[in-house]
């Protein structure tokens, strides 16, 4: 059985707060990164990319191409204020504790670490300039790992 794989080459850019300039590239150098992600969310964003491409055509000349998986439905971006609300009616919908955006950050990083992925992993997906800042913000979490690990090993 051959095994495919897809490749997606995103480009990166920043939207500024007030939602009126995109930027290319990232803040910080160590903000450029590859950060492998699995299958279901490359179908995700390809399924984005489909529906912008369907869009494109409807909006005519007006129609601002700047390469966004997220924008609205002429191409300009979305502004941070409604992509926000938007979150908020999910949460709502899913009847989950209101979170801010930047909490999934945190949340993806507390997840991966009491799962046992090594630190220096979760500070490559984070973007940190060292694993030293991902220990120092998440250090809460490892007392309850080394427990853990201190069980496994024992029971190994």
């Amino acid at each position: 059985m051959s095994q495919i794989v897809l490749q997606l080459i995103l480009r990166l850019q920043t939207l500024s707060h007030d939602g009126k300039k995109i930027r290319t590239g990232a803040k910080t150098a160590s903000g450029t990164r590859l950060v492998s992600v699995d299958d279901k969310i490359i179908k995700e964003i390809q399924k984005r990319k489909r529906v912008v491409a369907a869009e494109k055509p409807k909006a005519g000349g007006v129609y601002q191409d700047n390469d966004l998986i997220i924008a609205t439905s002429v191409g300009t971006p979305v502004t941070p204020r409604n992509l926000l609300r938007t979150f908020y009616r999910y949460m709502e919908k899913l009847e989950i504790p209101k979170i801010t955006v930047h909490d999934l950050r945190h949340t993806h990083a507390t997840l991966l670490l009491k799962q046992g992925v090594h630190p220096k992993i979760v500070q490559e997906r984070l973007g940190h300039a060292s694993v030293k800042i991902t220990i120092d913000l998440y250090s809460h979490v490892l007392p309850n790992m080394q427990k853990e690990t201190a069980e496994r090993f024992g029971d190994f």
